[in-house]
């Protein structure tokens, strides 16, 4: 059921069976309220680390995990602090299947694409 959803390219808009439906569970909803809409700091953050994300030459799950906890440690963020918020803003979840192989599953443009879906109007 969750990987249907990690190909949904529109976000939290269709359902797993392509229907006009936001998917999103109350508390994912509410989570992605806490984790990123309320906080401006975190969206600039995901901001850069999408531009980041965009340069990485090998996007697979090893290399993704080493530079995302570089990117997290240069800002000096806990990846706690960090990487809840970009699971919501990929996969409309809390919690699932680990977040630097879901990476490499959905691919370069699909994560920037979900990451442009999810900042936009943020």
């Amino acid at each position: 059921h969750e990987l249907v959803h990690g190909f949904d390219d529109e976000g939290r808009q269709f359902d797993g069976l392509g229907r006009l439906k936001d998917w999103w569970s109350r508390a994912d909803a509410k989570a992605f309220e806490k984790r990123v809409s309320s906080s401006p700091e975190i969206c600039s953050h995901l901001r850069e680390l999408r531009k980041h994300l965009a340069s990485i030459p090998e996007f697979s799950a090893g290399p993704l995990h080493d530079r995302l906890q570089q990117f997290a440690a240069d800002l000096s963020l806990r990846p706690g602090d960090l990487f809840p918020a970009l699971r919501l803003c990929i996969t409309g979840r809390q919690q699932g299947a680990d977040m630097f192989r879901t990476l490499e599953l959905l691919g370069r443009d699909r994560v920037l694409r979900r990451i442009d879906l999810a900042l936009t109007g943020l």
